[in-house]
């Protein structure tokens, strides 16, 4: 299986380790790499670094803390993000990355060990502004051959001049304090920030960066642990005619998250276990009939899923014409002002526009009926199960627990696995693990039926 096997190399890569603890190895050790512009890095470790010592705030202050100074090269350009227009996950150098600066790779031996650096815009050339969510202000790399490449099932955090971050602990009165604390034993990092560095201005100092084992729980814990629960699903179940098959997706909240990384959605979680290429159109709050225009109804919005040819179209929805009191309507119907018409309206035009793909509805979760409303959420997922069944497409029935996995009128389950112990919608991401486990089986039932057809 070709994704089980890049994945499990992912995990061996990210479990390694080292014995080798930054406030007591003394062995110098470097070498260079070029990275994917062609520039020479030098990998530096904990010799390079200017060692001082603090007491602990805690009880015992015997125990005095490491805290060094490190010795960075930095360079002009920066760490483009994901979010980069034009260069994603790469390193823009040289004028071309003007007002930004980077610095060679770096070793971290030891996990819990945290880094902090501090942008004021002192001697920034009158440059006020910050790491922007374009540039990368901590990225993960390793070596290919001889070069290095960002790693992305690693740490990797974005810039942000409005509000806190993960990294961003501090925004006030100009200035910028960044802290991040490694996960992993020998992580090899870059930092970036906004320096006002020109190719005719280099600052003549840049910001001190230091590293001290705090032994706190590293930034990106909940990242790595998450690659270690795939792998273990991948242990314990794996649909090997899921393997790289091309998603898309259109649905509410369920889909995008409300509040939940996007990463963590079941649909993310999927995708990243069977090597998937997802397109998630997911809204928060979205309906699926324009009964009420004002939800960014999905009967207007389908068609703006990408062209191509995908193996697999989701459709999900019913949690908010419920909300909206959208009348059902007739199995039969193309009235977008129905929630039937509605489903009706978007399968007939996925299929035209689609005709290989399978096609697959889910309904929403159960959740308690609401007094003055005259339908109740059996009503659309009723109604969803009619309209699948006479277009000749697939249903989940999400509603039933033992199916989904998901009970939302149990209070102990909402608490333990819902945003909010009163939300009956919004799992967290111990709730979305929960609706992969068990939606996976079942779409990959559905796509070897459809495959043999």
């Amino acid at each position: 299986m070709k994704m089980k096997a890049f994945v499990t190399r992912i995990l061996s890569a990210l479990l390694a380790g080292s014995c080798c603890i930054m406030a007591s190895c003394k062995k110098e050790e470097a070498f260079t790499a070029t990275d994917t512009l062609g520039q020479t890095d030098t990998q530096q470790t904990d010799t390079s670094y200017e060692e001082t010592k603090k007491e602990t705030d805690t009880a015992d202050t015997s125990k005095p803390v490491t805290e060094k100074t490190l010795s960075l090269k930095w360079n002009l350009g920066y760490v483009a993000s994901s979010t980069h227009a034009s260069k994603p996950n790469q390193i823009v150098s040289g004028s071309g990355g003007g007002y930004y600066s980077y610095t060679d790779v770096f070793t971290v031996d030891k996990a819990g060990t945290t880094l902090t650096f501090t942008d004021n815009n002192t001697n920034s050339n009158g440059d006020a502004k910050f790491a922007s969510a374009s540039a990368y202000v901590v990225s993960s790399w390793k070596q290919e051959g001889s070069e290095w490449v960002i790693d992305l099932d690693r740490a990797n955090y974005a810039g942000s001049n409005t509000t806190l971050s993960d990294i961003l602990v501090s925004y006030s009165n100009g200035t910028v304090t960044y802290s991040y604390t490694t996960t992993l034993d020998n992580e090899n990092l870059r930092l970036c920030f906004r320096s006002g560095q020109t190719a005719a201005f280099t600052p003549t100092a840049f910001p001190t960066v230091t590293a001290t084992l705090t032994g706190r729980t590293g930034t990106a814990a909940e990242k790595l642990n998450l690659a270690q629960w795939i792998e273990d699903s991948i242990s314990s179940y794996y649909a090997q005619n899921l393997e790289e098959l091309t998603v898309y997706a259109i649905g509410d909240s369920y889909f995008e998250g409300n509040g939940l990384l996007s990463d963590y959605v079941w649909l993310s979680l999927m995708s990243k276990k069977y090597g998937m290429e997802l397109h998630n159109y997911g809204k928060n709050g979205s309906t699926v009939s324009n009964y009420v225009t004002s939800y960014n109804p999905m009967c207007d919005r389908y068609t703006s899923l990408p062209d191509g040819s995908p193996d697999i179209i989701l459709v999900e929805g019913g949690r908010n014409d419920f909300n909206q009191k959208v009348p059902i309507g007739a199995i039969d119907s193309s009235d977008t002002k129905t929630y039937s018409g509605a489903l009706n309206v978007i399968i007939d035009g996925l299929q035209k526009k689609y005709p290989s793909a399978m096609i697959v509805c889910v309904t929403p979760w159960n959740f308690s009926d609401k007094s003055g409303y005259s339908l109740t959420y059996k009503d659309y997922t009723n109604a969803m199960e009619e309209v699948a069944e006479a277009q000749g497409v697939y249903c989940v029935k999400a509603y039933e627990p033992e199916i989904s996995g998901i009970n939302m009128r149990d209070d102990s389950f909402r608490s333990k696995y819902c945003m909010k112990p009163g939300d009956v919608s919004h799992l967290n991401l111990d709730g979305m693990k929960i609706v992969m486990s068990h939606f996976e089986k079942i779409i990959a039932q559905y796509y070897a039926e459809f495959s043999s057809k």
